[in-house]
């Protein structure tokens, strides 16, 4: 039994083949963890979920009902969460090059997204009835929060 087991993950971001997303969520599976993927492409998303033995949730972080429903059918499927992991990204142009309409789209994916990813979460995660140990006892939880930012590298 790994580090993980008996817990269930959810990984956003994992829709893309190789991407850190998928990374992690084969790690979590590796330490025994149950692992719902999501992202925006279902395909890959399936694909995955089925080698992991997990579930595929379709999930575009700029849109709330997407982040409430994907989160709804894991706690649907398995009664709980214990952990979430944000690995969502979008490879950006060169800040001269930048158009409003790709600044609107990076703010929606790197920071209102996010933003509305916490807020769901934490009323699920620190959800006292959800808990694994005790249904009445807080449950303690931890951020981590990585922003993802691309550029060309140095000359």
């Amino acid at each position: 039994m790994g580090r993980l087991a008996g817990k269930v993950a959810y990984v956003l971001g994992a829709a893309g083949r190789g991407n850190m997303g998928q990374v992690i969520a084969r790690r979590f599976a590796e330490e025994g963890a149950t692992v719902a993927v999501g992202g925006r492409h279902a395909e890959e998303l399936e694909w995955l979920a089925g080698e992991l033995g997990g579930m595929a949730v379709t999930c575009d972080i700029t849109k709330m009902e997407d982040i409430k429903s994907s989160v709804g059918a894991i706690m649907d499927a398995h009664g709980k969460l214990d952990i979430a992991v944000n690995a969502t990204a979008w490879v950006c142009c060169p800040v001269r090059g930048n158009h409003r309409d790709e600044l609107n789209l990076m703010m929606d994916l790197q920071f209102k997204g996010p933003y509305q990813w916490m807020q769901v979460l934490v009323g699920v995660m620190s959800d006292p009835l959800q808990s694994s140990r005790s249904p009445l006892r807080r449950r303690r939880f931890w951020w981590v929060i990585t922003t993802l930012i691309s550029a060309p590298r140095p000359a």
